[in-house]
């Protein structure tokens, strides 16, 4: 983890976080912490503000330590910072998404999602991540606004995690009706060639270099710029029908 710069902290703590980047991009950037690579609490905190800073519009905040108390703190601490600029998505724990009044993101074997979405309430963000073409089907049927993607084996953050375009991606994007949050692998040499594929509403989740860099607001603008450049989103091909919304 590369340490961010004191110059960065302290600019951080004294500029009002960037608007308007937030709204006008048709594909959004999420952001997925992981708290074993922060140093401490304050680098945590951050590295998501910076991240925010650059364009990212949501905050997944991912925490493996399973100590609630630790997560229900950075989360209320986050929510706060985050407010009017970007969402915040607590990873598998409801109740401290139910605690801070935030998203949730599920795995297949975490809370399930009509207990979550009764919990949360009809507002609240609610994303499935999604494994084979059977789940996607079955995540159609389910109260969710959007499914998370496997693209690229990740090593890094999820070791023995399958490519999920061996399901067929393409596919994928035919069949789901909800948005498509892709994960994995995605760098600036792989974003391109999935453009042309997402829709207003879908969005690139990362992890790498946007959050363990020494500067991820200049990452979260740089990926921010490839994702609007107009020369990038091709039209899909003409059996890509478009998803319903």
């Amino acid at each position: 983890m590369i340490p961010i710069s004191r110059a960065l902290c302290s600019t951080l703590h004294t500029t009002p976080l960037l608007r308007a980047s937030l709204h006008q991009s048709k594909i959004d950037l999420h952001l997925v912490t992981h708290r074993e690579d922060a140093q401490d609490e304050e680098d945590f905190v951050v590295r998501a503000v910076a991240s925010v800073q650059g364009g990212a519009r949501y905050v997944q905040m991912r925490d493996t330590t399973k100590n609630l108390q630790a997560c229900l703190k950075t989360a209320y601490r986050l929510k706060a910072l985050l407010h009017g600029r970007a969402r915040l998505i607590v990873n598998n724990y409801v109740e401290v998404a139910h605690a801070v009044k935030a998203g949730v993101h599920l795995g297949q074997n975490d809370f399930p999602v009509a207990e979550a979405r009764k919990l949360l309430g009809k507002k609240a963000i609610i994303g499935l991540t999604v494994n084979n073409l059977e789940q996607v089907i079955l995540a159609n049927k389910q109260p969710v606004n959007y499914i998370g993607v496997q693209v690229f084996p990740s090593e890094q953050t999820k070791p023995g995690v399958e490519n999920c375009l061996g399901m067929d991606f393409k596919k994928v994007c035919q069949i789901s009706r909800h948005p498509l949050v892709l994960i994995g692998g995605l760098t600036h040499e792989t974003i391109p060639s999935l453009l042309s594929y997402l829709r207003p509403g879908d969005g690139i989740a990362m992890v790498g270099s946007l959050w363990r860099g020494s500067n991820p607001c200049a990452e979260a603008q740089s990926i921010r710029t490839l994702l609007d450049t107009p020369l990038l989103r091709k039209e899909p091909p003409h059996e890509f029908p478009l998803r319903r919304r």
